[in-house]
């Protein structure tokens, strides 16, 4: 199956989960500066979010599970990094 991450927030935000989150097989651009990757199947992108998880603690210690730091979902399906979210949708 299928999957697509939605990145959507502010700017800088949405440009810095982008480049954490790494290799999607495709990129698209939507409204209001939203990004959309997309997956080749839903545990390929739950692994690019627990990644970019990892990537962001690594450069960011202090921001771990701050209310405006990042944070994620238990299940790997969405990521938080200050006014910006990237969420699973599978399909």
């Amino acid at each position: 199956m299928k999957a697509t991450i939605k990145i959507t927030g502010q700017i800088n935000g949405n440009f810095k989960l982008c480049t954490m989150l790494g290799y999607a097989h495709l990129i698209t651009d939507g409204q209001f500066n939203s990004i959309t990757m997309h997956y080749g199947s839903v545990s390929l992108a739950k692994k690019a979010i627990k990644e970019a998880y990892r990537n962001f603690v690594d450069e960011y210690p202090e921001e771990k599970n701050r209310t405006s730091g990042i944070r994620k979902h238990k299940d790997n399906s969405g990521l938080f990094w200050d006014a910006s979210q990237a969420n699973l949708i599978k399909g």
